[in-house]
């Protein structure tokens, strides 16, 4: 079978050399590498150009986009433009194990069955720490199940193996803000095809400043979650499409129905900010990714319906860091519309004048007071006294 790679690249010159080393040093040599940068402002283009022509590599081609595509769209363009038989995504950032190829080809070749594969991976940190999932390193091949979590991806992309079958199918499919890995996750399992090899095959680069990690983190809002939505919806309405035009069981149309009474009653509920439509959220309870999540769209309608508050006050004591935590979580917080001021109850080492330039008011109000705990570069507030609306 012919192998092919797509890379996709975006200011990636602290790692990528790391990565190209693994391909290249894989036991089964790639047939056809596609590396696309994403118009990186880094050196990230001539550090792959000098590596090509550095190892002669002849197979591997390597192009710069005229213009910022995304990685989403970078990704899938790029995995369309491949010739291989299976097709392998691939982060600028991580390593994989010499073996991947040849593994992953051999299970391949023995199970037709199999549209999309994805491996173990072993996790590691700036600060070291290496962790091993998401399941046991035993050397099974486990068929993923068919699940009510429509939204829960398990695996990410760069485990992947796909089968041309799936690449040309998912032509149809893709939309603009669809990431490949749910994509081709979700064709799998509702086509019955979907494996995992229990090993792990990359190391997988974790960083709190990917671009991913970034996108997740903006789309906690209220109005991120409302507009996820529609885009749930459409996933949804693609999923049933695609079962129909491949394997319309009853049980398939059944799931994918529960989802879009799920996704219905959700909009709902973020509209109406009634709390009857949030009991309602019980019987759905299950198409959740985890149970935390439907804990946080109760917070949701806490924050906007309970706590519905047009200015309250952060009180920033103690020094200038006790500031700038006050003005994080003042950002936080607008961002789930309210608006926020800080008074300048500070001690004589922080100059007003320093307050101002960051856009502290002094204006302060009553009944609320928040507590602040920041963990991992997060922020998190909790409500520790009833408030008063205004």
């Amino acid at each position: 079978m012919k192998l092919s790679i797509v890379l996709s690249t975006y200011n990636g010159e602290a790692y990528i050399t790391e990565q190209l080393d693994s391909i290249l040093n894989q036991t089964r040599k790639a047939d056809e590498v596609l590396i696309f940068d994403d118009c990186s402002t880094d050196n990230t283009p001539q550090i792959i150009e000098q590596f090509i022509s550095g190892h002669n590599l002849t197979t591997w081609k390597f192009a710069v986009n005229h213009e910022n595509k995304g990685w989403k769209r970078n990704f899938m363009e790029g995995i369309w433009s491949t010739s291989g038989d299976l097709v392998f995504p691939c982060d600028q950032d991580d390593i994989w194990m010499p073996q991947k190829l040849e593994q992953m080809e051999k299970i391949m070749a023995e199970n037709p069955q199999i549209m999309v594969l994805t491996s173990n991976y072993e996790s590691f940190y700036d600060s070291g720490k290496r962790v091993c999932g998401p399941e046991k390193d035993d050397g099974k091949l486990i068929k993923q199940p068919l699940s009510n979590k429509v939204f829960n991806i398990r695996y990410p992309g760069c485990t992947y193996c796909i089968r041309r079958e799936f690449v040309e199918i998912s032509k149809k499919h893709w939309q603009v803000d669809f990431p490949h890995d749910a994509l081709f996750w979700r064709m799998g399992m509702f086509s019955d095809s979907l494996y995992s090899y229990n090993m792990s095959l990359i190391q997988w680069r974790k960083h709190t400043d990917s671009t991913f990690t970034k996108e997740s983190n903006r789309n906690r809002t209220y109005k991120k979650k409302l507009e996820s939505m529609d885009y749930a919806r459409r996933v949804v309405d693609d999923l049933h499409d695609f079962v129909e035009d491949n394997d319309c069981s009853q049980e398939k149309i059944d799931i994918l129905d529960m989802s879009k009474k799920w996704i219905e009653c959700r909009k709902a509920f973020y509209l109406s900010k009634n709390p009857c439509d949030g009991v309602k959220l019980l019987k759905y309870i299950n198409c959740y990714d985890r149970v935390k999540n439907s804990i946080w769209e109760i917070g949701i309608w806490y924050m906007e319906k309970k706590i519905k508050i047009d200015v309250i006050t952060l009180h920033a004591v103690q020094n200038y860091g006790s500031v700038l935590q006050a003005l994080a979580t003042q950002e936080i917080l607008k961002q789930h519309g309210c608006d926020v001021t800080i008074i300048d109850y500070v001690r004589e080492d922080v100059r007003y004048e320093n307050l101002v330039k960051n856009g502290v008011v002094g204006i302060q109000l009553k009944h609320l007071r928040l507590s602040r705990r920041f963990s991992d570069g997060k922020t998190y507030f909790s409500l520790l006294r009833k408030s008063i609306l205004i």
